[in-house]
């Protein structure tokens, strides 16, 4: 069993294996509830205005800016508010205005496939070089 992770390979495909299976994690915990990822994302990083942040729907992760805004603002101004937002801690809501948006899927299946490709690969078989000294003959 110590053969099978010997070589960078199969380390490296252990170690997207486990961010695969992270990613997989956290896709079905946010179907499940994606507020509760919202809130444990918050309390690690809290959020604050004008500050990058993430935040969770049923099927993305979203990086955004955070922005407050009052209750009037969008209908003063005919803006659609922003489906994602954040209540803190202080009671302030903000949202967040995304800069891009990438589905888990869009994660999860890549990692997959390369740690798949890395651990059932056959590994290479190293062919030690041969040295061959020459001695140089001087005079003859």
């Amino acid at each position: 069993m110590g053969d099978f992770f010997r070589g960078w390979r199969r380390k490296i495909g252990i170690v997207t294996l486990v961010m695969a299976c992270l990613s997989a994690t956290a896709w079905m915990a946010c179907l499940w509830d994606h507020a509760a990822i919202n809130r444990l994302i918050s309390d690690i990083v809290p959020p604050q205005d004008g500050r990058f942040g993430l935040l969770t729907d049923e099927a993305s992760i979203t990086l955004g800016t955070f922005m407050a805004f009052q209750p009037g603002q969008f209908r003063a101004a005919n803006v659609v508010p922003p489906k994602m937002s954040i209540v803190t801690a202080q009671g302030i809501r903000l949202y967040l205005l995304p800069i891009f948006d990438i589905p888990f899927w869009r994660i999860v299946t890549p990692l997959a496939m390369l740690s798949t490709y890395l651990l059932l690969s056959k590994p290479r078989t190293s062919h030690p070089k041969s040295v061959v000294d020459t001695v140089a003959v001087e005079g003859t």
